[in-house]
């Protein structure tokens, strides 16, 4: 049922590779000014001799041939160019054209998320249009493992793997409450910066910003975060330690999720971020889908096949076992016995006992108030009777197991200070 489900999903989800790659003289069409760059001609450097404002470049990527062996490819294009320029990206030369003329497009993409790094689809055709009225170049880097796609498929296999185990441990409660608690610190702060504001400044400031004000504030942090972290360490490192112990104490508080329908949510939810990060740990979209079809259908295995998989290791590959020796096998009982004993001296000695109850269903009261107090539990004669009464060791005389001197009996001495 789960697989079926998943697969209504990911036939709904449009797939993130896009189109196929067209051929190279189709990227460009007619449009003047446009260079296909890919691996044979990874470089190109542009001089601008007139600064038109109105001059355009588009640079096309083919992309490669889909190829198991380049599943975390990474290629990349990057630019080498002021500050003064503008982008915008299309599946040929002309959608760059077309995107380039729709101003909303250009405000969101162009202006708030301007990169000098442009990842691109590895198996499928992207141009990217320029318009700057200085030099520059282009230089197309190609990586043939990108290690955070692999990161993110093994982690997100790890997820769904350890998801039931990770929802009952409460140590990974608190771990999840001190990170949220954490993240939603930066709310907080917001919040009480909201309070001191005027009320009609701050809508004022959301309705000319928006969803893309907030994007490009997330986008800021995420390029500037290794300078932030380098000349603000400190300040963070504080600022993560204070927030850190705050949430721990408050999720210590309130304590872990002990309510069953509660951790079976969890389970799904931390489920559902390992299948998602899985889809998103390869270039091929194919692969990803067979992955999580895989995963869902051994996660979801009938219980005979479990059967039948016991029962062949069983047979086929048994485990060996060791048996103890005569030794070892009175020095564990003496062990156990004595933990034994001091267990039920603490019971005794603990308020859920209830002491006259137990004592007046016992022959010999004084005896068991000696024991209570640290006395042996049994007495001199009933090991001297112990050790000298034939009939105590029964053996058969056909026991494989007897050693020399069968005839002989096993003498116990009990030592309390064992």
């Amino acid at each position: 049922m789960d697989v079926i489900l998943l697969l209504l999903i990911l036939h709904l989800i449009p797939s993130r590779n896009g189109v196929a790659c067209l051929p190279s003289q189709n990227l460009c069409a007619d449009v003047t000014d446009c260079t296909i760059i890919d691996s044979t001609k990874p470089f190109i450097s542009i001089q601008n001799e007139y600064a038109d404002p109105e001059k355009n470049w588009i640079f096309c990527y083919p992309g490669e041939k889909r190829n198991i062996y380049k599943l975390w490819m990474s290629p990349m294009l990057k630019l080498n160019i002021n500050d003064e320029y503008s982008v915008s990206y299309g599946d040929n030369a002309l959608e760059t054209e077309a995107s380039a003329s729709s101003f909303s497009f250009n405000i969101i993409r162009n202006k708030l998320f301007q990169n000098k790094e442009i990842s691109l689809r590895p198996f499928n055709s992207t141009c990217v249009r320029i318009s700057t009225t200085n030099d520059f170049s282009v230089q197309l880097r190609t990586k043939g493992i990108e290690i955070w796609l692999i990161i993110t498929f093994g982690l997100g296999i790890l997820m769904f793997i350890n998801a039931n185990n990770w929802s009952q441990n409460s140590s990974f409660h608190y771990l999840m409450g001190t990170v949220l608690g954490i993240i939603f610190s930066v709310l907080i702060i917001l919040f009480f910066m909201s309070r001191m504001i005027s009320k009609k400044v701050v809508t004022a400031a959301f309705l000319l910003s928006g969803i893309s004000g907030i994007f490009y504030t997330l986008h800021w942090f995420y390029q500037n975060m290794f300078l932030l972290t380098k000349e603000y360490w400190i300040s963070l490192l504080v600022y993560l330690t204070v927030t850190g112990v705050l949430s721990f104490f408050l999720s210590y508080r309130f304590g872990p999720v002990t309510d069953i329908r509660s951790k079976k949510i969890l389970c799904w939810i931390i489920q559902s971020i390992g299948l998602f990060l899985v889809f998103h740990g390869t270039q091929l979209t194919e692969v990803s889908s067979a992955a999580i079809i895989i995963i869902l259908a051994v996660y979801n295995r009938p219980q005979c096949i479990d059967n039948f998989y016991k029962r062949f290791k069983y047979k086929y590959f048994p485990r060996k076992h060791r048996f103890l020796t005569e030794e070892e096998y009175i020095t564990q009982g003496a062990i156990e016995t004595k933990n034994a004993l001091e267990n039920l001296r603490v019971y005794c000695l603990s308020p859920d006992c209830n002491h006259w109850k137990v004592v007046n269903k016992l022959t010999s009261p004084k005896r068991f108030t000696s024991f209570i107090l640290g006395d042996s539990h049994i007495t001199d004669e009933e090991l001297l009777h112990y050790n000298t009464d034939t009939g105590a060791l029964e053996q058969s005389s056909d026991d494989s197991l007897v050693g020399q001197g069968s005839g002989s009996d096993i003498e116990l001495n009990w030592d309390e200070s064992f």
